[in-house]
């Protein structure tokens, strides 16, 4: 199976050569590496031509655009892409070795799919975070509240255990019936999920292949303030897809699929970053729904 990795890259010239390394030296025979720069104006783009060039025998496109955000340069990194599985890897994080070849077992030949992986929390320097570290809490906090949940797509509705679209793994087809990463400036990550929940359910693979890397130039301090509006657009947005063309997955965490259960869990169960219920963020309606990214597939 072809993989292709997206690599969304900006501003990032002090670990783009880790990212890039990372992708480079995985142990998967049928790799291509597409790497798009959006508008950086350190020397990014230096730095990844010479990483390539050091890698003559996998196919690599550098696709250097004007700024249009994360969103457009991972569906621009997409439509230049020609292979069956994609994943995506922020410009700042990097993988562990063995990474694709796991996600490619667990795929197999499967025309739907979508994977995520457990996560390291990393400091500028790459060592892990110690325990302590307020994103280590965090995330064994959610790692916790999931094992609660029904479904992973119960867990990804609350807590979005994947945490980045960088520890994203899909099958074109998917991403073909999605119609590409919306234009959020913070949860679209969050809009592709759920989107891609409608249609088939997540699978985690509970082993740290991927390395998250948490320093004071990560995109989430400065658009957090954007969160809350977003999310609650997005909730609405995938319950009104719900409601309207159903579930290709039938476990997918909607009242459709759970008529009584999930009211229940909309009531009791907050979001990752907050402590009001999930029902606060649900309109009367899915009419009520603001315009919303839609996908083009139908239910089977």
């Amino acid at each position: 199976m072809r993989v292709s990795v997206v690599i969304p890259s900006y501003n990032h010239a002090r670990f783009i050569r880790q990212t890039v390394r990372s992708v480079l030296e995985q142990d998967h025979p049928d790799l291509e590496l597409v790497v798009v720069d959006d508008g950086s104006t350190d020397n990014s783009v230096a730095i990844i031509e010479k990483e390539i060039s050091f890698f003559p025998d996998v196919d690599k496109i550098l696709h250097v655009q004007s700024n249009h955000g994360a969103h457009a340069a991972i569906n621009k990194g997409i439509e230049l892409s020609t292979g069956h599985c994609i994943t995506i890897l922020n410009s700042d994080d990097y993988y562990l070795p063995g990474r694709i070849r796991r996600i490619v077992e667990l795929a197999a030949d499967r025309s739907l799919f979508f994977i995520f992986t457990g996560i390291d929390f990393v400091g500028d320097n790459g060592e892990i975070l110690e325990r302590e570290h307020p994103h280590s809490v965090w995330y064994r906090k959610i790692l916790g509240r999931v094992e609660h949940a029904p479904t992973v797509g119960f867990g990804l509705l609350q807590d979005n255990l994947s945490v980045t679209s960088g520890n994203f793994a899909f099958s074109r087809t998917l991403y073909d019936q999605l119609g590409g990463f919306a234009d959020y400036n913070f949860c679209h990550d969050w809009d592709f999920l759920m989107r891609a929940v409608r249609l088939v359910e997540p699978e985690y693979l509970d082993l740290p292949l991927l390395s998250y890397r948490v320093h004071d130039a990560n995109s989430t301090h400065s658009l957090r303030h954007l969160q809350e509006d977003e999310v609650s657009q997005i909730l609405n947005g995938f319950l009104q897809l719900c409601q309207q063309k159903g579930t290709q997955n039938p476990l997918a965490p909607c009242p459709e699929n759970w008529p009584r259960f999930f009211e229940v869990f909309a009531r009791k169960q907050s979001f990752h970053f907050g402590s009001e219920p999930i029902a606060e963020y649900i309109r009367e309606t899915a009419s009520e729904s603001p315009d919303a990214p839609t996908d083009v597939s139908s239910s089977s």
